[in-house]
C-alpha cells in the first residue's frame, strides 16, 4: 500500500462541490459503528480536527487511527491472527 495510491487527503463531495476531509469526530463514529471487528484497513485518509491535520491516518472502513501505514498493516495482521485463533473480543 503506497501512500500515493491508498492514502488520500479527502473525498470529493459532488453535492457540496468540494473535498471532504476525514474529521476526528467522523473517525470516532466509525470506530463506534464497526465495533471491534477485524479490518484490513484497505483505505487510509489523513485525519483533520477543526480544519487542521492531526498527523494521523484513519481507516475509512473501521475508523481506527494510525501514525503511519506500517502501524495500520501491523494492526490488520494482529487482528486477523486473533480472529483466526478465536481470541478476538
Amino acid at each position: 500500500m503506497g501512500e500515493s495510491d491508498e492514502v488520500i487527503g479527502g473525498q470529493f463531495n459532488k453535492l457540496m462541490g468540494r473535498y471532504y476531509k476525514m474529521q476526528s469526530k467522523d473517525a470516532q463514529n466509525l470506530r463506534k459503528a464497526s465495533g471491534n471487528k477485524p479490518c484490513s484497513h484497505p483505505k487510509l485518509e489523513k485525519e483533520y480536527y477543526l480544519g487542521s491535520r492531526t498527523g494521523d491516518l484513519v481507516c475509512t472502513t473501521c475508523g481506527m487511527d494510525f501514525y503511519n501505514e506500517a502501524a495500520a498493516k501491523e494492526d490488520a495482521l494482529k487482528r486477523k491472527k486473533e480472529y483466526e485463533n478465536n481470541e478476538f473480543e
